[in-house]
């Protein structure tokens, strides 16, 4: 890691636990029932789901196929590197606590289609795909994670559809075909300043006229990354952004008063400690 974006994280780090609020301090009825709901208890959890989602986590451990990696996420730039599946799942997949809050959020606010950008190996897509009422599609820039992904998803029903192809490219086709008025759209691709205002921005400019709710993940990645976040809560076009330390949510077409809070919670910031 680079020194700069070890300074940056950490005094980021402080920042957000001097100015974060608990539930207690929230006046936002719908950011108090999300964190009871999903950081407090397990009310929406499927024991099923979670079965399979942590038997694919062993497999994935365990596999050591090495197949030829196209990074197209946050370098900026396309690079290939021979890798081993076990080595991706243990320097990039999230862990099942971060995927768990992912699946709970996703479960709350019942979304008719779910969207991931940037499926990776597929594991939050098994998680993600048990939570949405009539469809999930997930885009995927490298070809062999994205078959790896549809493998993984025919364990979780036949509700999904992964596209392989850059994010920037495929995401305007994947919103236009999506169905329902009630989007959840998960960001975890290209982790560039860049990348995410344009995603963001495409977002907003194709949802037309429908509830949507934007999850940015690691908006700390880097000072980049954090810079393009604070732009987007300041947005006209969003309603709600609140700052979960290691990912962001965003409301957009929503009847809420604009407000940006960074939520302190005890129980999510173990899970997410833990791994």
């Amino acid at each position: 890691m680079q020194p700069s974006i070890f300074w940056f994280r950490l005094k980021s780090s402080f920042s957000f636990y001097f100015k974060s609020k608990s539930k207690y301090r929230i006046h936002s009825p719908f950011t108090f029932h999300l964190i009871k709901n999903c950081f407090d208890n397990d009310v929406f959890d499927d024991v099923n789901v979670l079965a399979k989602t942590l038997n694919v986590r062993e497999f994935l451990k365990a596999d050591t196929t090495t197949f030829t990696y196209n990074d197209l996420g946050a370098a900026g730039s396309s690079y290939q590197k021979a890798l081993k599946v076990s080595d991706v799942y243990r320097k990039s997949v999230s862990s099942h606590n971060k995927s768990l809050l992912l699946y709970r959020i996703a479960r709350y606010l019942k979304p008719d289609t779910i969207i991931e950008c940037g499926t990776s190996l597929g594991v939050n897509a098994g998680y993600l795909s048990s939570a949405a009422k009539n469809k999930y599609i997930g885009i995927e820039g490298d070809e062999f994670l994205a078959l790896k992904t549809k493998s993984i998803l025919k364990l979780f029903g036949n509700n999904h559809e992964v596209v392989n192809g850059e994010i920037e490219e495929e995401l305007r086709s994947v919103l236009n075909r999506s169905s329902g008025d009630n989007l959840l759209i998960y960001l975890d691709g290209n982790h560039t300043y860049e990348a995410l205002k344009s995603n963001v921005n495409l977002i907003i400019d194709q949802i037309n006229n429908r509830k949507t709710y934007v999850i940015v993940d690691d908006i700390r990645w880097s000072k980049q990354m954090y810079e393009a976040w604070t732009e987007l809560k300041q947005s006209s076009n969003v309603g709600l952004s609140l700052d979960f330390f290691q990912f962001g949510l965003i409301t957009l077409n929503m009847k809420v008063r604009k407000q940006s809070i960074k939520i302190y919670n005890q129980n999510l910031l173990s899970m997410l400690l833990m791994g």
